[in-house]
């Protein structure tokens, strides 16, 4: 049976840069997690995530779809095409604290 994960998990994993891999609608995901929010249209909590596998790309993620979170080292390098501004995303709960901000 999937685990829930607690936001404090995915806040710690956002402040550690730790690359983590979790199941997300059925399948293995491995990720590094850039942002938590809350989305503009329902409020709900989503993680703005570069996904590494199983495709290569920017991913805004259900916050309670994420199950089975483990962490398995430290992000590579921070991404430089990472924007805190994602349309999608309303306000800010945490960041990533070593990115900064780019502005349009």
């Amino acid at each position: 049976m999937p685990i829930p994960i607690a936001l404090s998990d995915i806040r710690a994993a956002i402040r550690q840069s730790r690359r983590v891999v979790f199941t997300y609608e059925k399948k293995e995901v491995m990720a590094d997690f850039y942002l938590l929010g809350q989305a503009r249209k329902t409020g709900a909590y989503v993680i703005l995530a570069w996904c590494l596998e199983p495709v290569k790309e920017w991913r805004l993620l259900r916050y309670s779809l994420v199950k089975d979170l483990e962490a398995v080292g430290q992000m590579d390098e921070i991404r430089p095409d990472f924007d805190s501004c994602y349309p999608g995303i309303a306000t800010v709960d945490t960041q990533a604290f070593h990115v900064a901000r780019r502005h349009s």
